[in-house]
């Protein structure tokens, strides 16, 4: 979210409501600021839990403050993910994040920013071979994007597998030609390490 925009208005059905803001985020931190300058109204979320989804609870608060039922936030899947990690294994998350998605999706924030979370929580931690697991899962999600593509062959990449790192960025390239660049200058430095 960033600038002018207009929102559904919570208490009045088929009316806009004007908002002003912008959120960002970095390293575990997001934030969000949203003011509704019609009604002097300011939203102001500072958050260090990784896995809040800001904008569902900016919707919650706008509602609150013009006297309508607030819509809980889903719960965030990645942390579901991660407590199933912990008391098991990434082919127990990878489990609980099918079983979920068959029969559960609904109570959670399946938003493809999750597993990128838990990605990250897994490359922070040196678990290098769990994090390729969930590129993998990642990529066969989310088969038109290219992101997922490269991660996994960044993660690739860091653990060695040079040959499987160069197709991955491959078929992340068929995706989105887009990339070229910045694939050709993975593949160079992936060259240069091998020498």
């Amino acid at each position: 979210m960033a600038g002018r925009s207009e929102v559904d208005h919570p208490a009045k059905e088929g009316e806009k409501l004007e908002t002003v803001g912008h959120g960002g985020g970095i390293n575990g931190f997001n934030t969000i600021i949203e003011r509704i300058p019609g009604d002097d109204h300011l939203i102001v979320l500072l958050n260090n839990t990784p896995s809040a989804n800001l904008g569902k609870i900016v919707e919650g608060i706008r509602s609150i403050l013009y006297g309508e039922q607030a819509e809980l936030p889903l719960e965030p899947l990645s942390r579901e993910l991660y407590r199933s990690y912990s008391e098991g294994d990434i082919e127990a998350a990878v489990e609980r994040y099918q079983e979920i998605k068959k029969n559960d999706a609904d109570r959670f924030d399946m938003t493809p920013g999750q597993l990128v979370r838990f990605a990250a929580y897994l490359k922070r931690a040196e678990r290098i071979d769990d994090e390729i697991v969930l590129w993998e899962l990642t990529a066969r999600e989310r088969p038109r994007r290219a992101e997922p593509l490269t991660a996994l062959a960044d993660a690739l990449a860091r653990a060695g597998r040079r040959e499987e790192a160069v197709k991955a960025y491959g078929r992340a390239l068929e995706v989105n030609p887009k990339i070229a660049k910045m694939v050709t200058n993975r593949l160079d430095e992936l060259s240069k390490e091998e020498r």
